[in-house]
């Protein structure tokens, strides 16, 4: 078969491009899943011409990561050295890894995206590796495919590095291990960062309430977590609490934002009318909005809804718009919306 370079740096380049736009979509909360299938499609056809072009793609992708050292030119190399399986390879883009540390995200997103068949040899071999890059990866794998590794999972949530701990409490949380609870308690109360957050939220997902204050207030702070740590809230306390808790948020200024995009996580499809009174609210539109797509699901047109930014909200609605951060909703539009589909029941 005759490899032509200009046709492989075309596939290199779109793969990387359309697996940063598709991690992109998936980081939006809610995502619009349509949009991720569409450009999950195409993805996975210039995967496919990589597979095929095999050996011949590495060293273009790697020209390609120098040029631009960035997380979906990673993700390629990522492809091409698993599938290769030379440990001299696997161990080039990890130290291309600890180089360029926000690259990472392509390499783990690599190792997600293939079978747990093509990753084993990389993951078995990374897990018990001295680099702690290697056995953060390595239990990232794991987690995406919640395979249990056993007694092991114990020694990984001591691990002396943050960030593989980290990981390794997500993976108890995906493996259903509650026997890990009492290790998972104690970080929860001796630990503090991304740690303590991490052994919080797998607590909640396995039943336990031990990290539901550390939740609540990570929910409340809104920092980094404060949406994970909100919709960990949502779907593994028991409802009525979750209900009461945001019932409570919902009394106070500072908080009743956190309530409204709450609301959409619920799965209640009755709230849309009030979520379209809160978008005539500057403090509570963005929120609004957000729940109401999570509640209605992808929109046609979606733009139509949304002003193009913040200053012209602000030039249209007030002041008070044109201070915000985040997709600022068009409420007639959404009113608008919401009276067809009443059309439509009646009809």
């Amino acid at each position: 078969m005759r490899i032509v370079p200009k046709i492989i740096r075309e596939h290199v380049s779109l793969t990387a491009f359309l697996w940063s736009q598709r991690a992109s979509l998936l980081s939006d909360d809610p995502p619009d899943m349509e949009a991720v299938k569409a450009v999950s499609l195409r993805l996975e056809a210039n995967i496919d011409a990589l597979r095929i072009a095999g050996a011949a793609g590495w060293e273009i992708a790697l020209a390609l990561f120098e040029e631009y050292p960035e997380a979906g030119e990673m993700f390629v190399l990522g492809l091409l050295a698993i599938w290769d399986g030379q440990e001299e390879k696997t161990d080039q883009i990890v130290e291309l890894a600890h180089k360029y540390p926000e690259a990472g995200a392509g390499l783990a997103g690599a190792l997600t995206w293939l079978q747990p068949a093509e990753t084993a040899p990389v993951v078995r071999t990374w897990l018990g590796a001295g680099d702690s890059l290697k056995r953060f990866f390595a239990v990232s794998a794991l987690v995406e495919h919640k395979a249990d590794v056993g007694p092991r999972l114990t020694e990984l949530l001591s691990d002396e590095d943050v960030g593989t701990a980290a990981v390794a409490c997500k993976l108890a949380a995906a493996t259903k291990r509650g026997d890990c609870l009492p290790i998972l308690r104690d970080l929860c109360r001796h630990k503090d960062g991304p740690l303590a957050f991490e052994a919080s939220r797998a607590c909640c997902e396995l039943g336990d309430d031990a990290g539901t204050s550390a939740l609540q207030q990570a929910a409340i702070a809104e920092g980094p977590y404060a949406l994970t740590a909100l919709r960990a809230l949502v779907e593994y306390q028991p409802k009525d609490k979750t209900r009461l808790w945001l019932g409570t948020l919902n009394q106070s200024d500072e908080t009743r934002h956190i309530a409204v995009r709450g609301a959409g996580m619920m799965g209640d499809a009755s709230v849309l009318p009030w979520l379209v009174g809160c978008m005539s609210n500057p403090a509570l539109a963005v929120a609004a909005a957000a729940a109401f797509l999570e509640l209605h699901g992808p929109l046609d047109e979606i733009d139509d809804h949304f002003y193009p930014d913040a200053a012209t909200a602000g030039a249209d609605l007030g002041p008070e718009y044109a201070e915000l951060e985040g997709r600022i909703p068009r409420a007639e539009t959404f009113a608008a919306l919401l009276n067809d589909m009443d059309a439509q029941k009646v009809g």
